[in-house]
């Protein structure tokens, strides 16, 4: 089985993740609730502000699940209202080429670390 590292995304990694969503985009075009042509037309720092966590308003895990330094993976935990005590799940997506390899349920088990953490009740 292959070494997956998973790890946070931070500003700084916008152009990772520009790249896995527009794949996970256009990969998977009924998965989400967006579009490959909204956001390819998205601006660096429209990118660069999903991923600042200074800018925001709600408690956000955005992770990248890596092979040899190159992102196979993503996934978010986001913390909508912590009265609420539920993290949600968004933008899971692997690429094809590792599916069926446990990428996944990596990501998932580093949500709900995330989560316990938080002291959160519900992913």
């Amino acid at each position: 089985m292959s070494s997956f590292n998973i790890r946070a995304l931070n500003k700084d990694d916008w152009s990772t993740y520009r790249e896995l969503r527009l794949l996970s985009l256009q990969d998977s075009p009924d998965s989400f609730g967006s579009s490959y042509e909204k956001e390819f037309s998205f601006s660096r720092d429209e990118w660069v502000s999903r991923l600042n966590q200074d800018n925001m308003v709600k408690v956000a895990l955005p992770l990248v699940a890596e092979l040899n330094g190159v992102a196979v993976g993503l996934a978010w935990g986001l913390l909508h209202n912590p009265q609420d005590k539920t993290a949600h799940i968004y933008q899971m997506w692997v690429s094809p080429n590792v599916r069926g390899q446990g990428v996944g349920s990596l990501l998932l088990k580093n949500i709900i670390v995330w989560s316990n953490e938080l002291n959160l009740d519900y992913v």
